[in-house]
């Protein structure tokens, strides 16, 4: 954990696999005086601020730039105030008491369900580049070509993404059929 005076960097165990978990930490350390800023890199970025009681949650959403602000008040109507977004995740926080975001299973299970969808794409996007990579790389009859290179690092690429993606998509499919109506 980095940390200024003024902000501190913790990082995270990946929101696919530890969601609750980490919207609890931050929740004690809002009451230590360290208040959610910003996602970072691989994790979050806090700021000092008054200690104060509130619960996190996150939502999985894509929300275009247009209809961010009425994606806010819809939130905010019910008590949750907007803390940060990336991509299609977004973190509120209330106070302890207001009704969950997702108060029932089938709404959790939609939520686990929207994302599930958008890494899967990502997942086989990118599983796609590293079996063409590797592939076109070993039918290159010049060893020691440029082309060669080019197939080897689109498959190199394509596989670094592909295996987190897998795994991050693989729990998030656990989570969802947890939440699955029964």
């Amino acid at each position: 954990m980095r940390k200024t005076k003024s902000h501190r960097y913790i990082t995270s165990q990946g929101t696919a696999f530890a969601e609750k978990k980490e919207m609890l930490k931050m929740g004690k350390l809002a009451q230590q005086g360290w208040q959610l800023e910003s996602f970072a890199f691989l994790g979050y970025r806090l700021r000092k601020a008054e200690p104060q009681n509130l619960i996190y949650e996150m939502d999985y959403h894509v929300v275009h730039k247009a209809d961010m602000n009425n994606y806010v008040d819809t939130f905010a109507a019910a008590g949750w105030n907007h803390v940060c977004s990336a991509g299609s995740i977004h973190v509120f926080s209330a106070r302890p008491g207001t009704t969950p975001i997702y108060s029932d299973r089938n709404t959790s299970y939609e939520k686990y369900n929207r994302i599930t969808r958008s890494v899967g794409m990502v997942t086989l996007i990118f599983a796609i580049f590293a079996v063409v990579g590797f592939g076109l790389t070993a039918y290159t009859e010049n060893k020691d070509s440029f082309i060669e290179s080019i197939y080897f690092y689109l498959g190199t690429v394509g596989i670094t993404i592909a295996v987190p993606a897998l795994m991050t998509y693989t729990a998030l499919m656990f989570r969802r059929r947890a939440e699955k109506k029964v």
